[in-house]
């Protein structure tokens, strides 16, 4: 592939820029696969970010699920575990 800083549109660099991202990449590999630098992958993170079509490197985690206990556990008397998962409206409830 032709040098990307020149010959390649919006597209191109948003697919070189996604396949940098994804879990495992290393920027120096891609860059050489599609004949850029890894410099110029960098500059076109930060330009996708600057213009919000990119999450910025502080996006947050995903979220956990809230563990939350009812009373101490001493006051329990059955079931000992009880699991409620919510998604949406929906709810599963399981009690072991």
């Amino acid at each position: 592939m032709d040098r990307p800083s020149v010959a390649c549109g919006q597209a191109e660099r948003a697919r070189i820029v996604a396949e940098s991202l994804l879990p495992g990449a290393q920027v120096a590999e891609v860059a050489r696969k599609h004949g850029a630098t890894r410099s110029q992958i960098y500059d076109w993170r930060r330009r996708f970010r600057q213009r919000g079509e990119l999450p910025s490197r502080e996006a947050p985690q995903p979220p956990f699920a809230p563990m939350v206990v009812e009373g101490a556990l001493e006051e329990r008397h059955a079931p000992a575990v009880k699991l409620e998962i919510a998604i949406g409206d929906a709810v599963r409830t399981d009690g072991r």
